[in-house]
């Protein structure tokens, strides 16, 4: 079965080191790896009423195999990070945009 879109989950078993000269953390031996899935976005509205972020933009995906648990994901250049699943014989996932 075709998909029209697929998404990058990044993994990481290693440390998260601070790294002083950029400010931020970076992550030791991540592995991202390229998954086939559908995705819609959700209305304002609806994750409002359901996660009650007003000003978030909330995806969610719906995977075609069993994926392990990841750290973030990649989409289109910008980050999203897991906050809600739902493993109903598809594994389904609720990520919100953030920063990269």
């Amino acid at each position: 079965m075709k998909t029209n879109n697929s998404i990058s989950l990044v993994y990481f078993d290693g440390n998260e080191v601070y790294n002083p000269e950029k400010g931020s953390v970076d992550i030791v031996d991540k592995v991202e790896k390229k998954y086939p899935c559908f995705i819609n976005f959700q209305r304002k509205s609806t994750s409002f009423a359901e996660y009650g972020l007003k000003e978030e933009v909330l995806m969610n995906v719906r995977f075609l195999q069993a994926v392990k648990p990841f750290k973030y994901a990649l989409y289109m250049g910008e980050k999203y990070y897991p906050i809600d699943s739902v493993f109903n014989g598809k594994e389904s996932y609720t990520l919100r945009k953030g920063t990269i």
